[in-house]
């Protein structure tokens, strides 16, 4: 299976969307001198592609070790029940550990990344979604990759 992108881009529109994954802070001034473009141009071409939503928001980089959450598991289940996938995510959509969640195919049909302060903490997270299937935890010793830079795809 092969998803086609949506839009066509130009290496402006590549050049602009990595300046702002770098700083998404710089001033369009900064970002025009940077790619080449007049001031009006970058604001222009942000717009189109907020409408577009490629740019889908702007977010700080928060490190949660410094508000002590420096423990950050992956946990993978499978819900018991076709009923429980909705419960399950009810209860994750309020759990402030939960960072992440994503469902998808194979094996395990739920993996929900969580931020935690100790290992007990992390006990007292699977007990609240044990309930709802099985799950299996790895807890993360280092992030290897993190926050990769965007980087123009070729078809």
């Amino acid at each position: 299976m092969t998803i086609e992108p949506t839009y066509s881009l130009d290496d402006t529109d590549w050049k602009l969307l990595q300046a702002l994954e770098e700083d998404a802070r710089q001033s369009f001034t900064a970002l025009g001198e940077r790619i080449g473009l007049s001031r009006p141009a970058v604001a222009e071409r942000i717009r189109r592609l907020e409408e577009l939503g490629i740019i889908a928001g702007y977010h700080a980089e928060i490190d949660l070790s410094k508000l002590g959450q420096g423990i950050t598991a992956f946990i993978r289940m499978n819900t018991n029940k076709k009923e429980d996938a909705a419960n399950l995510t009810a209860l994750l959509m309020e759990m402030d550990e939960v960072k992440e969640c994503y469902r998808g195919t194979g094996g395990d049909c739920f993996t929900i990344k969580v931020a935690v302060s100790s290992i007990p903490h992390l006990d007292a997270v699977l007990e609240q979604i044990r309930d709802y299937g099985n799950p299996t935890t790895s807890v993360m010793l280092a992030s290897v990759i993190r926050n990769r830079q965007l980087r123009k795809t070729t078809t």
